[in-house]
C-alpha cells in the first residue's frame, strides 16, 4: 500500500439537515458539502465515508477499509 495522505469521514444524513439555515434550501447544503469534498481532494488527500450501518461489526465494516486502502494507493 502508498503511503499517500488520505482520510475517513462519518457520513451521517442528520449532519445535513444541521447544516440547513432556516428556510434553508437542502440541494444548497448538499452542494456546498460537494464542493469542500472536492476542495480536500484537489489537495491530493484521498475521502472515504462511512455511515452507521458500516459500523455494526468488523465484517461490515470491512469493506470500507478495503475502499480506503484503494484510495490511498491513488494518491501515493
Amino acid at each position: 500500500m502508498g503511503a499517500g495522505p488520505g482520510g475517513g469521514e462519518f457520513d451521517g444524513r442528520i449532519k445535513y439537515g444541521r447544516r440547513l439555515d432556516p428556510g434553508g434550501d437542502l440541494e444548497e447544503v448538499l452542494w456546498r458539502e460537494k464542493l469542500r469534498e472536492d476542495a480536500i481532494r484537489a489537495e491530493g488527500v484521498a475521502v472515504v465515508r462511512w455511515v452507521w450501518a458500516d459500523l455494526h461489526s468488523a465484517a461490515s465494516f470491512a469493506p470500507t477499509v478495503a475502499r480506503l486502502h484503494r484510495a490511498l494507493d491513488r494518491v501515493a
